[in-house]
């Protein structure tokens, strides 16, 4: 996705810097009491959103978030809820509104996300796309898109005020060995 050695390593840093950022806001702030309304709205928006994938592998939505985040759903709803309202409190203090415009362009990238990815099982373009639409419907519609939005102005404010400071780390090389197929590593 990137036509340069320049930009991938400017997106790479940028990623480091928002994980970084993002980690240390999660751990040091604290919620008080978790608002009841979104909450509830939380739990029902990944009950529904996991549904036709939990249907298909034939997996509860417990043991789903269980098995690929190792916690409890409560945790899970809870630190992604944390997560919402440390956005939301950073958009509001910093007064960071999506245009109209970028909600619909997320609206497109999404809707034709979401089609390509019905096409890939032999949908075709037009069912696709209406199941694409109904979905992100389902998702909450044009205020998910605008969470999302959202969310990305966030993370390009916090990337482009964290102060980066370089730490000299103790390693001096990193070895990576690659196995031909069928022949063990030998090191």
């Amino acid at each position: 996705d990137y036509n340069t050695t320049e930009e991938f390593e400017k997106n790479l840093k940028e990623s480091y810097i928002l994980t970084s950022v993002y980690e240390y806001l999660v751990k040091e702030s604290v919620v008080h009491e978790y608002p009841k309304k979104e909450y509830n709205e939380l739990v029902a928006d990944l009950e529904s959103a996991a549904a036709p994938f939990l249907e298909q592998y034939n997996i509860s939505l417990d043991t789903y978030i269980e098995t690929y985040f190792g916690m409890s759903r409560e945790e899970y709803i809870k630190s992604n809820l944390k997560s919402e309202m440390i956005y939301y409190a950073i958009s509001k203090a910093e007064n960071i509104v999506p245009t109209a415009e970028e909600i619909l362009d997320e609206w497109d990238r999404l809707v034709e996300y979401y089609k390509n990815y019905y096409m890939s099982s032999g949908i075709d373009e037009a069912t696709a796309k209406e199941q694409a639409n109904s979905f992100v419907n389902s998702l909450g519609g044009e205020s998910y898109a605008e969470q999302n939005v959202m969310f990305e102005l966030v993370d390009k404010f916090l990337v482009d005020n964290a102060t980066v400071t370089y730490k000299p780390t103790t390693h001096t090389s990193i070895t990576v060995t690659i196995a031909e197929a069928n022949k063990p590593v030998t090191e």
